[in-house]
């Protein structure tokens, strides 16, 4: 869960950060956007403070009422430290929530960005 402050500008986004506990692909990106956002709150996801997702950088995604589920292919190492990163030209905070599933061929690791 990440709560984006109103106005909180690109650049200088708030983040949530986890460190990734093995090898392996993140597979998937659930974002979870609450009412009221109307595309002023963008999140995107950083590997080690690199631009990892959407792969364009410089690129957030911005929704208003919706879970979004999109695939995703990039590749993590044990310690790599992935962060959501949000903006919010909005006069009110939001609150994004996201699932990042991270896979091996042993196991599957999913982690629910939280305060």
């Amino acid at each position: 869960m990440l709560t984006v402050p109103a106005a909180t500008p690109k650049g200088g986004e708030v983040l949530q950060e986890k460190q990734v506990p093995f090898e392996g692909r993140v597979v998937q990106v659930v974002l979870f956007f609450p009412a009221g956002c109307q595309g002023t709150t963008g999140v995107f996801i950083t590997k080690n403070g690199e631009h990892a997702f959407p792969y364009e950088d410089g690129t957030d995604v911005a929704l208003d009422d919706t879970t979004q589920d999109f695939e995703a292919d990039i590749s993590v190492s044990r310690g790599d430290k992935v962060q959501l990163r949000g903006n919010n030209s909005d006069t009110n905070s939001h609150t994004i929530r996201a699932v990042v599933t991270v896979v091996t061929e042993e196991k599957a690791f999913s982690t629910v960005a939280r305060p």
